[in-house]
């Protein structure tokens, strides 16, 4: 059954942007060896300006990435691969948390 529903349209409850930069950082050390080119503030910048608040498909968002920042040991699709393998962690994290607290 169904208890409640939430829709965050505006960022109220989850920043995205600041969920986003928590991610890339964490993507950045994953993959720092065919990064490691790349500055991760720069990084941080340019994938948020990319991203545009979540409206840009994340697929659009590494193929850009690749092309910017010359991006040659590793493949954009992996990047997007890690990027929905972590968003399936944090789903699964979420499951436990509901089931702890029993929500």
């Amino acid at each position: 059954m169904i208890k409640a529903v939430f829709f965050d349209l505006d960022g109220t409850l989850l920043d995205g942007d600041q969920s986003l930069q928590h991610f890339i950082e964490g993507q950045y050390q994953r993959y720092r060896e065919a990064l490691h080119h790349i500055d991760i503030g720069e990084s941080i910048s340019r994938l948020l300006e990319f991203d545009e608040h979540g409206y840009t498909p994340k697929d659009l968002v590494y193929q850009r990435m690749e092309a910017d920042f010359h991006v040659k040991h590793i493949d954009w699709q992996d990047l997007l691969q890690d990027y929905r393998n972590q968003s399936i962690t944090a789903v699964y994290r979420l499951q436990e948390w509901k089931k702890r607290w029993s929500i």
